[in-house]
């Protein structure tokens, strides 16, 4: 994780990046979790897709949900999104300013799924986060 965390500083650096919204999708959203928890200079905005605080909640959430399923039934599991409410919302409680949008229509890849609907939903909150900065 350091490293891609690292990584993340040194493209910023190398591209000029010296103020950023950074959206994270799925283990994406982890590793922005990690490089925003270290406090960078310029990071203005953070987008969390897909992803939740814990990594061993997300496991047991997920064998929680195959299990409840009958047999036959479990592969279904796989067209949803396993990255619940439940394990969304601690990112929404500790996280000061934080909003959860839900995209009922979409499973795990909603930017694909609801390609219209999310991007409206990013320019929304990064709008909201420019104005409250100037």
């Amino acid at each position: 994780m350091d490293t891609f965390v690292e990584e993340i500083g040194a493209v910023r650096k190398a591209i000029g990046l010296e103020r950023v919204h950074l959206l994270g999708h799925s283990w994406g959203g982890w590793l922005a979790l990690e490089y925003a928890l270290r406090r960078p200079p310029g990071l203005a905005g953070l987008i969390l897709a897909s992803t939740c605080a814990s990594v061993p909640a997300f496991a047991a959430e997920t064998r929680r949900l195959k299990e409840s399923l009958p047999a036959e039934v479990r592969q279904t599991i796989d067209r949803h999104d396993e990255m619940t409410a439940t394990l969304v919302q601690p990112l929404v409680e500790r996280i000061r300013g934080a909003e959860h949008v839900l995209f009922e229509d979409s499973a795990h890849l909603a930017m694909a799924e609801e390609p219209e609907r999310y991007r409206r939903v990013v320019e929304s909150f990064l709008g909201r986060v420019e104005a409250s900065q100037t």
